[in-house]
């Protein structure tokens, strides 16, 4: 949630949204996961797999424990880094592009 809130963050400091199109946003993504659409997992759970994936793909951490997951629960990861993107695909991950501007 921290990282969804710091890139709504950023897009109301670009311009791109409206304030409070992005209290919305962080709602909704709350109530997901109130209701279980999305579940949320610990990292400590899964940073040692992506630990790994980020030394062999030379790749960040932080982005390497959402590629982890996907790869550990069979989920798609949703992301606008084009690089991520190329990695995940190449893993078989499916991946939801999220538009840049």
């Amino acid at each position: 949630m921290t990282e969804a809130a710091s890139a709504l963050r950023r897009k109301v400091a670009d311009g791109a949204i409206d304030p409070a199109v992005a209290g919305q946003s962080l709602d909704a993504l709350l109530q997901a996961v109130a209701d279980g659409v999305i579940r949320l997992v610990d990292d400590e759970r899964i940073i040692a797999q992506a630990l790994l994936l980020a030394i062999s793909l030379q790749h960040k951490v932080p982005d390497c424990v959402y590629l982890a997951l996907a790869e550990r629960e069979g989920a798609s990861i949703a992301t606008a880094d084009d690089r991520l993107t190329r990695l995940a695909r190449r893993r078989g991950v499916t991946v939801h592009r999220v538009p840049h501007g």
